[in-house]
């Protein structure tokens, strides 16, 4: 089976934690915007928090670097349905 097939139970990670390293290894490879919405929901739904999905920006940040983090943010913000900055609440 590849790895990327494998299924959760497969790992000693829970799911919050599993959804949570998904996306920061998105924002590492600069994934498209589109799967940000999509990973954060499902982040939320497997019972991460907003924070611990905000945590995940700053500690990737030096790691992958500022300009991906910043790409990232507005797509995880839309996510998490925040307002972008500028935008009306």
């Amino acid at each position: 089976m590849a790895v990327r097939d494998a299924e959760p139970g497969e790992s000693d990670l829970d799911r919050p934690t599993l959804a949570l390293i998904k996306l920061a290894a998105m924002i590492a490879v600069d994934a498209p915007p589109v799967s940000f919405a999509w990973q954060v929901e499902n982040a939320i739904d497997l019972g991460a928090t907003p924070e611990q999905i905000l945590d995940v920006l700053r500690a990737v940040a030096s790691q992958v670097g500022a300009p991906k983090v910043v790409a990232a943010a507005p797509e995880i913000m839309l996510g998490l349905g925040l307002p972008l900055p500028g935008e009306p609440e």
